[in-house]
């Protein structure tokens, strides 16, 4: 069966070579992605509650080098060097972060969108290659009849179906990580909040109306 298939890519002719090349490419990005993606998770789920019970403890220095060694652990860090700013401060510096950790999770994605819109038509041009071909092998030997055009054919519509093989994988594989990264970016955002209420002080304005000051509280909320 192996050997068919084989014979059948053979016979779809040039145009499945950057299908191959774009496969290869698309199975590396998936996998590298996944990966990823997997370490961000257990990040937001398995390491985010320990270092939030840190922080409220004042182990700051020991959150920091946890940060350092785990996904997204920017934020983290990020966070204890704004400890102490008011909460729409704090929240407005640490989106800056969550942005450019937001984009770091899309490296690569972009890869997967562009195969999924060249492959079918990569295996396109090479169906209208294929049935030039044909015509021009009726051309030469003056003769007609499905035998004469039957390789040509072959060949183009093996590089069509391989073409949108190709590139519905591509696309599919695309939506889901887009998915998977607007859910870990929505994480990222209920971690700021939270990190928010563990390390900004309040504004509070002075209750005596004869020092009408603002003032900040000497402590965490």
């Amino acid at each position: 069966m192996d050997g068919g298939l084989l014979s059948l890519l053979k016979q779809g002719g040039f145009a499945i070579y950057p299908l191959l090349l774009c496969s290869i490419l698309g199975v590396a990005v998936v996998f590298e992605r996944t990966f990823y993606l997997i370490k961000a998770n257990k990040t937001l789920t398995l390491f985010h509650p320990q270092l939030l019970q840190l922080i409220k403890k004042d182990q700051t220095d020991k959150v920091k080098t946890i940060a350092s060694e785990v996904y997204l652990g920017d934020i983290y860090s990020k966070a204890i060097d704004l400890e102490g700013q008011l909460e729409e401060r704090f929240l407005r510096n640490l989106d800056r972060v969550r942005l450019q950790l937001s984009q770091k999770l899309r490296t690569r994605i972009w890869i997967l969108g562009t195969i999924g819109s060249l492959a079918p038509f990569i295996g396109l041009f090479g169906t209208v290659v294929g049935i030039l071909e044909a015509f021009g092998e009726i051309a030469r030997t003056q003769e007609g009849g499905f035998t004469t055009v039957s390789a040509g054919i072959s060949e183009a519509l093996i590089a069509t179906a391989a073409g949108i093989f190709v590139g519905v994988l591509a696309v599919a594989a695309y939506n889901y990580f887009s998915n998977q990264i607007n859910q870990v970016t929505l994480k990222l955002k209920a971690v700021s909040e939270e990190l928010a209420e563990s390390l900004c002080f309040e504004e509070q304005i002075e209750s005596q109306k004869s020092n009408g000051k603002k003032v900040v509280a000497g402590g965490r909320k």
